[in-house]
Formats: structure tokens, C-alpha cells, sequence
């Protein structure tokens, strides 16, 4: 696994395959606020790496639009509409920022996410 792939290949187990939009968007929320630890090494290009630092709201647009199960659903493959959905509503750079019902379900998303054995723990950026 590399680098460039890492954040898609944790997403898209935490996700399933049937995720809801407010799955997604919680994801974006996580990816974009929160910094990853890693159990050992994994990423082949960067060997001596444990951590990975929370993502812009691009890159997890990209990231999202990348897994979406449905390929043929051209309008979920495309980061713009991930982007689009991000910034209309969830636009949240700190976690102190997401209100209480978005915490619901990015605590359960977090709750996945953090079942992965490649991940050691989740901590909020500043």
C-alpha cells in the first residue's frame, strides 16, 4: 500500500458497501479534522511512517468519490459533488466546530474506522 492510497483503503472498509451520504460526509469530517496513527509501518514509498495528518476537504472529496460502491453512479464517483456536499453542510475545519448531531454519526464512523487493525488511534487536530 502506498501513500497515495492509504486514506481509500481505511475508508472504504470503514464505510461497508451500502453506505448512506451522512456516512460519507461524517467520513470527510473525520479525515479532514483528525490525525491517523498508524499500528506499524504500512505504506510502501514511505516505510518509516506511523502517522498521517488530517487531509484538505479536496483530497477527502477525492478520497470519498474514489470508493463509492456504485461506479455507474457518475454523480457520487465525481469529487465535486463530495466537495459541493462538504461545504453546503458540514463545513467544519476543528471538531469543536461539528455540532452535535453531525457528532452522532461521526462518532460511529469514527467507531469503525477505529476497528481497523492498521490503526492505532484517532486524535483530533488542532
Amino acid at each position: 500500500m502506498t501513500s497515495e492510497d492509504i486514506h481509500a483503503v481505511l475508508a472504504k472498509e470503514a464505510l461497508g458497501k451500502h453506505p448512506s451520504e451522512n456516512d460519507v460526509l461524517a467520513l470527510m469530517i473525520l479525515l479532514h479534522t483528525h490525525h491517523i496513527w498508524l499500528a506499524k509501518p504500512v505504506l510502501q514509498d514511505r516505510p518509516k511512517v506511523t502517522d498521517l495528518a488530517a487531509i484538505t476537504q479536496r483530497h477527502a472529496a477525492e478520497v470519498v468519490a474514489a470508493i463509492w460502491p456504485d461506479r455507474s453512479d457518475k454523480k457520487r464517483t465525481d469529487r465535486r459533488y463530495w466537495l459541493d456536499m462538504f461545504i453546503a453542510r458540514t463545513p467544519y475545519e476543528v471538531i469543536e466546530d461539528v455540532p452535535e448531531d453531525w457528532m452522532v454519526h461521526l462518532r460511529l464512523v469514527r467507531e469503525r474506522f477505529s476497528h481497523n487493525p492498521l490503526i492505532d488511534r484517532l486524535e483530533p487536530e488542532d
